[in-house]
């Protein structure tokens, strides 16, 4: 029996940062020992991506690999890694289902009952929410870092098209001469 370990984290930042991608893969290797099945490296997917689109690189690979015959299971950690719009996750179940592969989670278990769709659908549902959440929070955040003049999280040192640079010194962001010419394009 062949696997394959899909983990995902919706930001280069988490993903640079190594710990939840290496620790959901982890996870998803030991459930799969624990299952009996073998995961070839190849079939190791990490991936650094927003959960509420099914347009993936490595989503859309795996999902070839298994168009293809060439697993018997995917393994991720839970179900918001796979999808967070609970729409995608049903379309993906019922794909992965008609081609005979089995979907396991590390920490719940969905089933394809009418309930257990129901289930996965509400969990999808929440998923949905949350990470529409966490998006209007970091945005707040970051609107409020940059009003202080200080450089959000995921900014540059220097971003050439509003003519600001940070000043270590100042620990903000200062205009430059180029910033009278943005101004006076927009």
């Amino acid at each position: 029996m062949i696997a394959a370990i899909y983990s995902r984290v919706s930001t280069d930042d988490q993903e640079r940062e190594g710990t939840s991608l290496d620790s959901q893969c982890r996870a998803c290797l030991d459930k799969a020992k624990e299952l009996g099945y073998t995961v070839p490296n190849e079939f190791i997917f990490k991936e650094a991506r927003s959960g509420l689109s099914l347009c993936r690189p490595l989503l859309s690979e795996l999902r070839q690999i298994a168009k293809a015959s060439r697993i018997t299971a995917i393994i991720s950690y839970t179900l918001d890694r796979l999808a967070r719009n609970p729409v995608d996750f049903l379309l993906l179940q019922d794909e992965l289902e008609k081609l005979g592969i089995k979907l396991v989670f590390v920490t719940e278990t969905i089933d394809s009952s009418d309930i257990g769709r129901l289930i996965a659908h509400v969990k999808g549902y929440a998923s949905k929410l949350e990470a529409e959440k966490i998006k209007e929070r970091t945005m707040r955040g970051k609107k409020a870092t940059a009003e202080k003049g200080k450089i959000p999280s995921g900014f540059g040192r220097y971003n050439g098209l509003t003519g600001l640079r940070y000043d270590p010194l100042k620990n903000k962001l200062v205009h430059t001469e180029k910033v009278v010419i943005v101004k006076e394009v927009f």
